[in-house]
């Protein structure tokens, strides 16, 4: 993520990063509350986000959802469907709230996302979501 030049995030935030994913891992999730209070730039946030979506129990992955919940942000579909397999159930929590199954891309992302998840509840969440607009999954 940080080498890529489109992402063209500040030097600071670089460095600040990779001191925190340094630290011990019990200091990683005050550290990352600590840094989401500076206001980071939304659109880095959600691409940091989706570079660490094959990390479960990701310090940076919760805090960062947690920030983003906060800002209640519309996702594109593209972070959408980079999002909706991440490994933290937190973070499918927050992609699939933003899913609108009247949008045919996002109700073929609520019926993708229903064959992959192994949560129960979350099945539960997208089956009551494909619902309100009379479709069954299976």
């Amino acid at each position: 993520f940080f080498v890529d030049k489109n992402n063209k995030v500040d030097r600071q935030v670089v460095i600040a990063f990779v001191s925190i994913l340094g630290m011990e891992p019990k200091l990683r999730y005050a550290m990352f509350e600590q840094w989401f209070e500076t206001n980071p730039n939304n659109e880095q946030v959600i691409k940091l986000l989706i570079s660490r979506k094959d990390i479960k129990d990701d310090p940076f992955s919760i805090a960062a959802i947690r920030y983003l919940k906060d800002k209640n942000l519309p996702f594109s579909d593209d972070s959408l469907k980079e999002l909706i397999n991440h490994k933290e159930p937190l973070a499918r929590v927050l992609v699939y709230s933003k899913l609108n199954p009247a949008n045919p891309l996002h109700m073929k992302l609520i019926n993708e996302a229903y064959k992959n998840e192994t949560v129960e509840r979350l099945k539960i969440q997208l089956r009551e979501k494909a619902a309100d607009v009379g479709v069954k999954l299976k």
